[in-house]
């Protein structure tokens, strides 16, 4: 008779392997980085639908014929105001260049007149596609993706290549509601972002071959890249529908039936292509913020921050001016920012805060209650007075101030007087060099006379002897 006898302290052992102690654990890999592409476009509509852009910039309709002042057009109703305003841009002030979904559903199409299209949509917003503002939006959105990575490059407007991983997309397609397409390379990515819908991402899997589903996609996605529609029609009647029918034509096929088309098309389907994002400096930026005790909502309360903010930036300035300004403010607990660009780079005070001012407003956090406010001054640059801008001409002035020094009215330029006279003095006027005073033009010396060439002697003939 034998008996076992147990531990009850002992471990149990169990099948496979036990638990492994936190300080052998294996350190999680961080998910790999692949080039990310998001669309944004068209700019315009987007920086407006998420507050980038003030709606004082949208196009006046021009009156109708016909039509009596007050009258409103005839047309569908318009909306009662519970969804946002359908929204169009226009690229020359008389064509729509594109259009937003809710126009789109009401007949909208690009490369309608502006006036058809209100016809049939008379709450219709048109905003410009261009222009400072637009700019001014697009590079506040390129400053803040410097928060998202550390390399990023603009394509164009609207299109912004960076580093990162597939969380890092996602969180970004929910924020910004982008297209955001994932791959080895750029061209392969922005091309992927195509296939998503707004706020979706489509990362197409590592290690396997992209082109397996980017062939089948149809031709119209080339659009985003390169492909104008005219040439997308010539190539609709030749039945090429899909990307992979295009891929197969030779590079020389593509330049001789495409033209320039087929040149941008050319790294896109067949190479090189571009599979590293360059790293983008921060641009120097000049901040000041400032908190508030309680929520201010009353121009009483805000405008003497702001006129302090701004004079601490604009101290901060020094001897370089401007060229954006960004206010971000913070109430009840939601963050909001806006850029206005000024017309030109300034430093003055006074009109740095009649951006600040504007730039608040167009963050609309203002009734809820300003919690905290901050100015930030970016597209600085060293201001250069005139006929100072290059070494060149400063060391002309100091040579024409020194040649005044000596010999006074002496040293004189020519200015272009009169560009159609033909001669020289009626052409050109002299100034001098130093004050820039006008001097007349000297008389004109007598050329001398030129000598008088001897004249021959005269021969006498001789006399004839008589025979």
């Amino acid at each position: 008779m034998s008996h076992r006898t147990t531990n009850p302290g002992a471990r149990r052992v169990q099948d496979g392997p036990g638990p492994v102690p936190a300080d052998r654990a294996p350190t999680p890999r961080p998910a790999p980085l692949r080039v990310l592409v998001a669309s944004v476009e068209p700019f315009a509509l987007w920086a407006h639908r998420w507050g980038r852009l003030d709606a004082a910039l949208e196009l006046a309709p021009a009156a109708a014929p016909n039509t009596a002042p007050g009258t409103a057009a005839s047309g569908p109703p318009v909306p009662d105001g519970t969804g946002p305003a359908p929204l169009a841009c226009s690229e020359d002030g008389r064509t729509v260049a594109h259009a937003d979904a809710a126009a789109r559903a009401a007949g909208v199409r690009e490369g309608m007149t502006l006036a058809g299209a209100r016809q049939r949509l008379p709450a219709l917003r048109v905003l410009p596609a261009a222009g400072p503002e637009v700019d001014a939006a697009w590079e506040a959105f390129l400053d803040g993706m410097h928060a998202v990575s550390p390399r990023v490059v603009a394509i164009r407007s609207g299109v912004v290549a960076f580093e990162g991983d597939a969380h890092d997309a996602a969180a970004f397609a929910e924020r910004t509601g982008a297209r955001v397409g994932g791959a080895d390379t750029v061209e392969e990515a922005h091309l992927s972002s195509y296939l998503s819908p707004p706020g979706r991402t489509a990362i197409l899997p590592r290690g396997e071959d992209p082109w397996d589903r980017l062939d089948a996609a149809p031709l119209y996605l080339l659009g985003g890249v390169g492909l104008s529609p005219a040439e997308r029609a010539r190539l609709a009647w030749l039945g090429v529908d899909t990307i992979g029918a295009l891929r197969r034509w030779r590079p020389a096929q593509l330049r001789a039936f495409l033209g320039e088309d087929g040149r941008t098309l050319e790294p896109v389907l067949h190479g090189p292509r571009t599979d590293r994002v360059p790293p983008r400096r921060p641009p120097p930026v000049i901040t000041a913020g400032h908190a508030f005790e309680e929520a201010a909502r009353e121009p009483r309360e805000l405008d003497p921050i702001l006129a302090r903010l701004v004079q601490r930036a604009a101290d901060a300035l020094g001897e370089r001016s401007a060229e954006r300004v960004r206010v971000t403010a913070t109430a009840a607990g939601l963050h909001s920012d806006a850029t206005r660009r000024a017309k030109q780079p300034l430093r003055e005070e006074r009109r740095l805060l009649g951006l600040a001012r504007l730039a608040l407003h167009d963050t609309q956090l203002v009734p809820l209650g300003v919690d905290a406010v901050q100015i930030e001054l970016s597209g600085l640059a060293h201001r250069n007075q005139p006929g100072e801008l290059w070494p060149q001409r400063r060391r002309r002035a100091e040579a024409a101030r020194a040649v005044h020094a000596r010999f006074p009215g002496q040293a004189r330029r020519f200015v272009l007087h009169d560009p159609d006279a033909l001669r020289p003095r009626l052409r050109w006027a002299l100034r001098d060099a130093a004050t820039d005073a006008p001097v007349p033009w000297p008389a004109p010396v007598p050329a001398p006379a030129p000598p008088r060439a001897p004249t021959p002697a005269t021969a006498v003939p001789h006399a004839r002897r008589a025979p």
